[in-house]
């Protein structure tokens, strides 16, 4: 028989509170199974949460892609503007 996890082993695990975890497990992020009050994990389900949260960062090459498409579109919505003139705007406000 497999071995269940504890929400106090997942956060122990990954370095998080047991707060995190439960509420992971209440929105269904984290699949768990619950027997009455108690909840454990599946080791699978712990690893495919892992990954999963891997995919939804976005990577740097992603980021700076979001930023271009941004600026060029605040480009189209005032054309009397330069682009380059945007872009010192926009990167003075952060």
């Amino acid at each position: 028989m497999e071995r269940l996890l504890t929400p106090e082993e997942v956060a122990e695990r990954l370095r998080v509170t047991r707060r995190s975890v439960y509420e992971w497990l209440r929105t269904g992020r984290l699949r768990g199974l619950k027997a009455g009050t108690r909840w454990r994990i599946r080791p699978e389900d712990l690893e495919r949460f892992l990954s999963e949260e891997d995919e939804d960062e976005p990577t740097a090459e992603e980021l700076k892609e979001s930023y271009q498409a941004w600026l060029d579109y605040l480009a189209g919505r005032d054309p009397g503007r330069t682009l380059d003139d945007l872009r010192r705007e926009l990167e003075a406000k952060t």
